[in-house]
């Protein structure tokens, strides 16, 4: 499963979490992240946070549920 989302404002502080969890870091400017070993028809939260690192602007923060298929 993959998620992407539009960083024209290019935020460079981007972090991706997976039920909670950090899911490693991820490039500055980056705008998709791809998961792996994911169980299938299983419903995962997924957090996005978009971080100004001079604190010129707020962290944008998007939490979404996400369902897998049946058969992955």
């Amino acid at each position: 499963m993959s998620i992407s989302w539009d960083n024209s404002a290019g935020y460079t502080d981007v972090h991706v979490y997976l039920n909670g969890v950090e899911k490693g870091p991820v490039g500055s400017n980056a705008s998709s992240y791809e998961f792996s070993g994911l169980n299938a028809a299983t419903t995962y939260t997924v957090r996005l946070e978009l971080k100004d690192p001079t604190d010129d602007a707020p962290t944008l923060t998007i939490t979404k549920k996400i369902p897998t298929q049946n058969e992955l």
